[in-house]
């Protein structure tokens, strides 16, 4: 800490603690310092308080997951929320459904594919990764991103 923002009765007792201390490199040289600081702190009247200790934060509730064959509202697609839905496998695709209206949607059929995705009727955004279910299958694993601003159709004008 620069010198020039402390109190002067503070700047007095750094001055008296440095006072014959030349070098602090070693780690006698550093406890010395802070000791003869302690003493000068005291000796100009001051006293030493300890910094109070802040409490953690709790960190935020995870939110749970949604798994397959539970039904899903709008309402539940928050942000990060994470829907786990079956496939269907046809070829070297598979099918699953949108998890806010159950539309059908096709995808390559690869572990770990990772591709983001916008339902045109509703208007979320999803992050899909397809995993492996351990079973010779795949699950579509959606995660909500967020709502995106769709541009709605107008109807030409009609001329009079």
């Amino acid at each position: 800490m620069p010198l020039h923002m402390l109190s002067p009765r503070l700047q007095a007792a750094y001055v008296m603690a440095r006072a014959g201390l030349s070098t602090i490199a070693s780690e006698h040289d550093r406890l010395a310092l802070a000791e003869r600081m302690l003493e000068a702190v005291n000796d100009v009247g001051l006293q030493v308080a300890e910094k109070p200790t802040r409490t953690p934060q709790p960190e935020p509730a995870q939110i749970p997951p949604i798994w397959p064959g539970n039904p899903v509202t709008l309402a539940q697609l928050i942000p990060g929320r994470l829907v786990q839905r079956y496939t269907e496998e046809a070829g070297e695709e598979v099918r699953t459904d949108v998890p806010c209206c159950e539309r059908r949607i096709t995808v390559e059929a690869r572990d770990g594919l990772e591709t983001d995705l916008v339902c045109p009727f509703d208007g979320l955004r999803y992050t899909l990764v397809l995993v492996d279910d351990e079973d010779g299958g795949l699950w579509a694993n959606f995660t909500v991103v967020g709502e995106v601003v769709m541009p709605r159709r107008r109807s030409p004008t009609r001329r009079r």
